[in-house]
């Protein structure tokens, strides 16, 4: 971000904060944020309530393995398994005691595209008609050349 976006007015509830290096989660925090329930690896650099200090332990062929297909559920007994905290009308068809900590509940269907264009690829956007089959305009007659 930097010193001049500093990181305001923010509320977090079951994130994974999963950085690579021994850098913190966030960085230049700056005034009304609330930090609760996250999963985070590294320093958050934010006061954070209820938070959850682990490297996050995805289910196989989960995590970064998944790639494209959006899989990102936690392992079964793994810190943040279970240990979300409900937020109506997002997370309210948890599978588990409470909903996990993360993007994805464990036992759900992959992630998906609320677009259908990236959802399927057999839909695809309006097809454009080459510039010499696009619908005529209208042409309208002046009192000048109206015979």
């Amino acid at each position: 971000t930097g010193a001049t976006q500093l990181l305001n007015n923010t509320v977090s509830r079951n994130n994974i904060y999963h950085v690579w290096r021994t850098w913190t989660a966030f960085y230049d925090v700056g005034i009304n944020n609330d930090f609760a329930n996250d999963m985070y690896n590294g320093g958050t650099g934010a006061t954070l309530v209820n938070g959850i200090h682990a490297t996050p332990v995805y289910a196989p062929g989960n995590g970064w393995q998944s790639e494209s297909r959006g899989m990102y559920q936690l392992a079964a007994g793994t810190p943040g398994f279970d240990q979300g905290v409900r937020i109506p009308n997002f997370n309210d068809a948890y599978l588990g005691a409470a909903p996990d900590v993360g993007a994805a509940e464990a036992g759900a269907g992959p992630m998906k595209s609320a677009s259908p264009h990236l959802r399927d690829r057999r839909l695809r956007p309006p097809r454009r008609l080459p510039v010499n089959r696009q619908p005529a305009r209208p042409s309208f007659a002046t009192a000048s050349t109206a015979r």
